[in-house]
């Protein structure tokens, strides 16, 4: 199969383009949010800018708590393939191993659509 592209609705916001931290379109859960997408701020220290967008979502974990993002998307047909594409950047001054895992529910199941481990102190974005 070829991956076909999500017809029935895009990602609203994918770059966090929209400079409104109260955006409706992602949900963060925990230790999870918003930043300005300049160097300096306490999440993006050391980091290079985003490739776009105004703001970079954050995620992190203090070991008994982990935050999460998440956006509803509809219109997915079964027996077709798609494409889920992002770019990311590891913390500069986190200490220790960080990964980023991308899951899918559907329904009542979650399927875990991959783990991506994030190189310490990576300060640029990858695809």
């Amino acid at each position: 199969m070829t991956p076909s592209p999500l017809r029935a609705q895009k990602i609203s916001d994918g770059g966090f383009e929209d400079a409104n931290a109260g955006n409706p379109e992602w949900t963060f859960s925990g230790l999870s949010g918003y930043s300005p997408n300049s160097i300096g701020t306490v999440f993006t220290s050391g980091n290079a800018s985003a490739p776009e967008g105004v703001e970079v979502a954050y995620i992190q974990s203090n070991g008994s708590s982990v935050g999460s993002i998440s956006q509803t998307i509809s219109g997915f047909q079964p027996n077709t393939q798609y494409l889920i594409a992002f770019w990311a950047a590891g913390g500069v001054s986190s200490a220790g191993q960080q990964t980023l895992q991308i899951t899918m529910q559907d329904g009542g199941d979650t399927h875990n659509l991959g783990t991506f481990p994030m190189p310490v102190g990576n300060p640029a974005y990858s695809p």
